[in-house]
């Protein structure tokens, strides 16, 4: 059964913010669900939730951790979503991942 269908796009109402429940997954990846859950600092600050975009590319899965509080990107990639996500969790927890500025970072609009 293919899940590829065209959509009608609606507007959808914000809801109230919550935290999203722990399940396996975000459980077995505690980095990476920090990075997309805590709203705060250790020291109370607010901090804006950053974002995960995964996708395939020439045979690769791949995925970009997109630190919105701090405006920087840092990448990942894999054979599988499963070794691509472990890969990055492993990354954030030995702090060795290349961050960086978005490429348009610095330049002015024309």
């Amino acid at each position: 059964m293919s899940v590829l269908r065209k959509r009608d796009v609606k507007a959808t109402s914000g809801g109230e913010a919550t935290e999203p429940a722990v399940c396996g997954l975000s459980a077995s990846l505690p980095g990476v669900w920090e990075m997309l859950s805590c709203s705060a600092y250790s020291d109370g600050s607010r901090r804006v939730l950053s974002t995960l975009l995964l996708f395939v590319d020439e045979g690769m899965v791949k995925v970009c951790l997109n630190d919105r509080d701090q405006g920087l990107t840092a990448w990942f990639s894999g054979e599988t979503i499963t070794s691509c996500l472990q890969g990055l969790e492993e990354a954030l927890a030995r702090d060795s991942l290349q961050w960086r500025a978005p490429a348009t970072a610095g330049r002015k609009k024309r």
